[in-house]
């Protein structure tokens, strides 16, 4: 999650940051979903995380 689309694909694209995405060598944006609010942002993370398939059509 971020606040700054284009700063946080830059940083993977060029591996300045530590962890999965670096660790296993990914750095093509498939999907994002804006938000205005972030408790709304988090909510849709958790659905898209942990929820089942129904959950994430919707």
């Amino acid at each position: 999650m971020t606040n700054d689309l284009q700063r946080r694909i830059y940083e993977h694209k060029n591996k300045l940051n530590d962890g999965f995405t670096k660790k296993y060598g990914l750095d093509r944006l498939v999907y994002f979903e804006g938000h205005q609010f972030v408790d709304d942002a988090i909510k849709r993370r958790k659905i898209l995380k942990n929820g089942n398939a129904i959950g994430k059509l919707t």
